[in-house]
């Protein structure tokens, strides 16, 4: 059985659940083709050369040249001669638009003709929508017709809601069979972009507790307290609201026992930085940088609580937050903003607690109560635990997802 996966990028270290995804599909048997417009081989290619059920195959790049993109048009089509009926339909301006004009369909259309026995294709999985427009193109074209799957990850459904553009995915809409999204919340936003409730199946995204676990989890000296955030320094992702409330449960109400671990990377760095130098909190919180996924779990496990203070921005609204979950798997409770799809992946008040988006004392008071009572971290960990371990086990995903796909 075999599978094709439409994807920007790929790997990505940012998106490391969807190579662990086509990773537990080969070792189920699956053979897996990607077709992909940038192919980063710096990453997880170690699994590429190691597994030969994976093929990727890269769209060629459309040069700015007008001469030297036609010219390889021209190319392409004599390169693909016995297949020119097909190709023609994608010069169809009234159906592509300028994905004709910039010869998009042409490029897409013969990357996938080079997909050796594609007719033992069952499905084509697209990771995020505007994948959708090219398993479309596809399918117009007559290149490729099978049932089509597609995850939706959030940002995806954020911007067309915001631009109000509820037509976003009209052309694509009697071209998807199944859709899959990581909670709810997503689910009803999903609506409103025209997708009928019934094929669209919620299955967040799993914790893979091969690599997060209780195991060796390291609790701070008595009277400490670790803090630690992990995420892009962007501005969606609230770091200031956290740096302003640990400046005021270390200066204002003199919790010297208090430290913070950043882990992550972005346009916001130096602006962070500059408000930690601003509030004398050098000694205090600490920017690790980017941390590979698999290097995680153990800065995880010397910490003693995980804040994700995320904030709704024009373009953003988090719609799972999944290090939520890997860090409930590792027993420690967790403090998160009460928005979007986050309040699906805690259980407040028993895993950790919700605080009011943008509200920094809020914030401040849900960390007190930890830092005053110091036995509800093995507790409400304890808690953690045991509620990610039933609803977001990597296998049941994986079975599930199965059902989906074939």
């Amino acid at each position: 059985m075999r599978f094709l996966y439409i994807l920007h990028s790929f790997p990505k270290s940012s998106e490391s659940f969807i190579l662990n995804e086509i990773e537990s599909l080969t070792n189920e048997g699956i053979s897996i083709d990607v077709i992909t417009f940038f192919y980063r081989n710096e990453f997880g290619n170690e699994l590429f050369r190691s597994n030969a059920k994976i093929k990727v195959h890269q769209i060629p790049r459309l040069n700015r040249s007008r001469i030297i993109k036609y010219g390889y048009g021209i190319y392409l089509i004599f390169r693909h001669f016995h297949y020119i009926r097909k190709l023609i339909h994608g010069f169809n301006f009234t159906r592509f638009g300028i994905q004709a004009r910039n010869l998009t369909t042409l490029y897409v259309g013969t990357t996938a003709l080079q997909i050796k026995n594609r007719e033992q294709i069952r499905t084509i999985h697209c990771h995020f929508g505007d994948m959708l427009q090219y398993a479309r193109m596809l399918n117009e074209m007559d290149i490729l017709r099978c049932k089509t799957v597609v995850t939706f990850h959030g940002r995806d459904i954020n911007k067309p809601l915001i631009n109000e553009d509820f037509e976003h995915y009209k052309r694509e809409l009697r071209f998807v069979d199944q859709v899959i999204v990581n909670s709810d919340f997503s689910k009803q936003r999903l609506q409103k972009l025209g997708f009928k409730k019934e094929i669209i199946q919620v299955l967040p995204m799993p914790v893979d507790f091969k690599k997060f676990n209780t195991d060796s989890k390291i609790y701070s000296d008595e009277g400490k307290l670790v803090l630690i955030a992990v995420g892009r320094l962007e501005k969606e992702k609230g770091f200031d609201i956290l740096i302003k409330s640990v400046n005021v449960l270390i200066n204002e109400l003199k919790l010297k026992n208090i430290c913070l671990q950043i882990v992550g990377d972005g346009s916001q760095m130096n602006i962070l930085k500059s408000m930690v130098e601003g509030y004398a909190l050098n000694e205090a919180v600490h920017f690790l940088g980017f941390v590979q996924h698999d290097s995680l779990p153990e800065q995880m496990k010397k910490s003693d609580l995980l804040i994700l203070p995320s904030v709704k921005t024009i373009d953003s609204i988090e719609t799972q937050g999944l290090v939520l979950q890997e860090a409930q798997a590792i027993g420690i409770p967790v403090i998160a903003s009460n928005i979007g799809g986050i309040p699906e992946g805690i259980i407040d008040k028993k895993t950790g607690f919700l605080f009011k988006e943008n509200d920094h004392q809020d914030l401040v008071n849900c960390i007190k109560f930890f830092a005053d009572n110091p036995d509800a971290l093995k507790t409400m960990g304890q808690n953690a635990s045991e509620f990610v371990e039933v609803k977001y086990d990597i296998d049941n995903r994986l079975k599930k997802l199965m059902e989906i796909l074939i």
